[in-house]
């Protein structure tokens, strides 16, 4: 990852002590939750979340936790699936202990590692106003597609291809956003 290279000091927070002894990007590791951020105010210039918005219960308290540890000027830059994405939508009804049992067989995860899914914050709309209310401005947010989520099943990636295909921008697989922290004046 490049941020690893460039940045003077990235530090990833998780609830797990081995989850963050397993990630070789960060400087700092910090056993925390990210819904009560550990940290001062103003204690970074650039966040990011990527495949965790849609894992949030309480998104609203994440990202205002995300405002407060911010910078003015800083950037929240994000990743998140997209819920307008036919698949999304139809994987977002699926109860979670299924979406496990087929994720661990389908992708080879380990189990540990496939979290709930929420959904709360996952169309551009409640990006925009989540990050608004917590007193940030959205710079750009860009329908992208990702990497394919059926690619293990020829028939059924096949049917992900056409469906990409035929899709419009805003039914894309993800959401990318930039939002920032506005710098305040005296």
């Amino acid at each position: 990852m490049q941020f690893s290279r460039v940045c003077k000091r990235i530090v990833g927070i998780d609830l797990e002590e081995k989850d963050l002894e397993l990630n070789p990007y960060i400087h700092e590791a910090c056993v925390g939750s990210i819904e009560r951020l550990p940290f001062p105010d103003s204690s970074f210039n650039l966040i990011t979340a990527q495949m965790v918005i849609e894992h949030l219960a309480n998104p609203s308290e994440v990202v205002g936790e995300c405002a407060r540890v911010l910078a003015p000027g800083g950037a929240f830059l994000a990743l998140t699936p997209n819920l307008k994405n036919l698949l999304v939508a139809a994987a977002s009804g699926i109860p979670n202990a299924i979406k496990r049992a087929f994720t661990w067989r389908a992708q080879s995860r380990d189990p540990h590692d496939i979290f709930p899914t929420h959904y709360r914050m996952n169309t551009s709309a409640t990006l925009e106003k989540t990050l608004a209310n917590a007193g940030m401005q959205v710079e750009f947010i860009e329908y992208i597609n990702g990497s394919p989520d059926l690619a293990f099943v020829p028939v059924l990636n096949k049917i992900e291809q056409l469906i990409r295909a035929m899709q419009p921008e805003t039914f894309r697989s993800d959401l990318l956003v930039l939002a920032r922290k506005p710098f305040t004046h005296a």
